[in-house]
């Protein structure tokens, strides 16, 4: 099966960039008015329940980029049959990790009276009968989100036929419908006095609608498709675990760099400081997808050739890739260095980029800029290994 050319290749990358601005722009207006609705404390809480959760795309074992390569090399061979075993495998795994994902999130939720009290919301006037709300609101959102998350596993596994396909046009049309429909809801839910509780529901009803569409498009671009557990097998397994194994390591590495300072400031500070921390940090994925617009559409492209032993094309995809990416990451650095500070100032209440309560969020931005010049730098080097299986060395 041919691969798509130069035209494909600049739609994909086009509509990579739409998604990520639309991402951005919402990003930018819902944020102060979901901050300035909850209150610091609130929202707080909010991101640590969103790094907690964020956590569970850790239960997969590497699976779901398994399933991706895996999809995308059999789809250059022509082996539908090889696409059929690798998904209907991948899902009933992915079906018993949603049954312990579920197990875990009640774990937790009855965990959490334990770790929120007064000292650590930092609202001192706090008193008992509104702590009490704050827990059941916690408790409530947290067994939403989590449990969204759970049956979104192995939903989430059939989205990769659009990846294999390298149609992320469509993976993007169906992304940016379910970032404006999350925003909509939520301003509505926030203004009708809705808070913690209504944001997981919107949050997990748009998501699993978004996915139940990443399904249906699935089978409409591969007709052969077939859902059969009976399809499973055994080399699927061994196919998908020694391929796994890496990408999870890879992605635990990953969640680490987006989710934990979350929770150790909300651990060791308090949930106010997160907020702080947050505002700051928020930039930081933005400026990244921006990059991975660009070097993210390499990794389909990198394992078809890779499948065909094609090594010339396959050097110069690495080669301008990285030109490409090294230039796009230095040129967004330079601009949050440059104008970081103002950009806060004028986004977000100007005590965050002051530094009224706790670190000023503009140290923050500059710091993890900083980090992600580097990060950025070498995206295209990584999605390429990504697509050529050597996770080995990634890992």
């Amino acid at each position: 099966m041919a691969d798509p050319g130069k035209g494909a290749f600049a739609r994909n990358i086009s509509s990579n960039i739409a998604g990520y601005l639309v991402s951005a722009v919402v990003a930018l207006f819902l944020s102060p008015f979901v901050i300035g609705k909850l209150g610091d404390v609130r929202y707080g809480l909010w991101a640590m329940l969103m790094a907690v959760t964020g956590y569970y795309g850790l239960l997969d074992l590497g699976v779901r980029s398994a399933v991706g390569l895996y999809v995308t090399r059999y789809w250059a061979k022509e082996d539908t049959d090889g696409i059929n075993r690798t998904l209907n495998t991948a899902t009933i795994l992915l079906g018993g990790v949603a049954a312990l994902a579920m197990v875990l999130t009640i774990v937790l939720t009855l965990l959490i009276p334990s770790w929120i009290t007064v000292e650590d919301t930092g609202a001192p006037a706090l008193d008992g009968a509104a702590l009490a709300t704050l827990i059941d609101d916690v408790q409530t959102a947290l067994l939403i989100a989590g449990g969204g998350i759970a049956l979104g596993l192995p939903l989430a596994l059939w989205s990769t036929v659009a990846y294999a396909r390298k149609r992320f046009d469509i993976s993007n049309a169906i992304g940016i419908g379910e970032r404006l429909a999350v925003a909509a809801a939520t301003v509505v839910a926030l203004n009708n006095g809705g808070g913690l509780v209504s944001l997981a529901v919107v949050t997990v009803a748009t998501q699993l609608l978004a996915a139940i569409v990443r399904v249906i498009v699935a089978f409409r671009l591969i007709p052969a498709l077939r859902f059969r557990p009976s399809l499973a097998s055994w080399k699927s397994v061994r196919e998908l675990s020694r391929y796994g194994i890496y990408a999870f390591m890879v992605n635990a590495a990953d969640k680490i760099v987006l989710y934990f300072d979350a929770l150790i400031i909300g651990t060791f500070v308090t949930f106010a400081a997160v907020t702080y921390y947050d505002v700051g940090a928020k930039l930081i994925p933005y400026f990244m997808s921006l990059v991975l617009a660009v070097t993210w559409t390499m990794t389909p492209y990198a394992t078809s050739f890779d499948a065909r032993d094609d090594r010339p094309a396959l050097r110069r995809l690495l080669l301008n890739g990285t030109r490409g990416s090294v230039f796009l990451t230095a040129v967004i650095c330079a601009g949050i260095l440059c104008a970081g500070h103002e950009f806060l100032l004028l986004w977000q209440d100007p005590k965050f980029a002051r530094g009224d309560d706790y670190t000023s969020s503009t140290t923050v931005l500059h710091i993890l800029a900083w980090a992600t010049l580097v990060r950025g730098s070498t995206s295209c080097s990584r999605q390429i290994l990504f697509g050529m299986r050597k996770m080995r060395t990634l890992a």
